[in-house]
């Protein structure tokens, strides 16, 4: 946690708790408005901190070794690649892609170069700029061809095209390079299922969770297998004991009660859209 951070803490704390000793202690006379002042006050501290702390949980998920190693000797530009990637997670890709673009001149080796690269090139497969996309994914395995999250990008967006065969060659190549790579896993555990091919995606969900139990996009996979096998309880179990009940997804909840009410078979209607449940950005 950065001093910056910790400082803000105390402040809005400190503030809060100023608020009420002069509200109930020093005020000279307590009426509905100043009551409603302070309430207003004190949860704009509570909403400034909830923000701080949203941000760096789900910067958090950005923080992987690949990206630590890569700018080790460079905290600098590491900052500002966080930063960056804050605006690709809150879907500001334009703006993402401004500051990486800038960032990609300052940066001080091959390996800084070619994670910002990767970055720019999430950003345009966000905003279905698929050639920019491959463009980007392509250059990055001219020169660093056993790259393993280049090569799964590349097949997302390969798979987002329609062309699963190459797709799949792509995936393959990466975990040809990073067998135990959490997120190529989870990208095939995708990619099979919706192709239907609903057994090869469980036993690359199931391996996806034995390398990372924090992902869970890839409970997804088992909630719908285990629906489409007509086990509805398994499936929302399976499905609760990563997201919980809080996080339960609707549209996902409606998809696992119609598969079971209907004994619905593996299908496009029910496979051919789920890749918006995976994590796109979390490496």
């Amino acid at each position: 946690m950065k001093i910056g951070e910790i400082l803000l803490y105390v402040f809005c704390i400190a503030f809060m708790v100023f608020v009420l000793i002069y509200m109930f202690f020093f005020a000279p006379e307590i009426d509905y408005q100043m009551i409603v002042k302070a309430i207003k006050t004190i949860f704009g501290c509570i909403f400034v901190i909830a923000c701080i702390v949203l941000r760096r949980r789900r910067l958090q998920k950005f923080d992987s070794i690949f990206v630590k190693e890569s700018f080790a000797n460079n905290k600098r530009n590491y900052n500002k690649l966080m930063k960056a990637i804050d605006c690709l997670f809150s879907r500001e890709y334009k703006k993402a892609l401004t500051r990486l673009e800038k960032l990609e001149k300052e940066c001080t080796s091959h390996k800084e170069a070619n994670v910002v690269k990767l970055f720019m090139a999430m950003c345009y497969h966000a905003l279905k700029k698929y050639n920019e996309a491959v463009s980007i994914y392509e250059r990055m395995l001219a020169t660093d061809g056993a790259n393993a999250y280049a090569w799964a990008y590349l097949g997302r967006v390969y798979d987002e095209k329609g062309q699963q065969d190459m797709a799949l060659e792509a995936y393959q190549n990466a975990l040809f390079y990073q067998p135990e790579n959490a997120f190529v896993h989870c990208c095939l555990a995708y990619h099979y299922m919706e192709g239907l091919e609903i057994e090869k995606a469980f036993q690359c969900m199931r391996k996806t969770l034995e390398i990372n139990k924090k992902r869970d996009d890839a409970a997804v996979i088992g909630a719908l297998y285990c629906a489409f096998k007509g086990k509805k309880d398994l499936a929302m179990k399976f499905y609760r004991s990563y997201y919980g009940e809080v996080k339960l997804d609707r549209k996902l909840k409606k998809m696992i009660d119609d598969i079971c009410k209907n004994g619905s078979a593996p299908s496009a209607l029910y496979c051919g859209n789920i890749r918006e449940f995976q994590h796109l950005f979390w490496l």
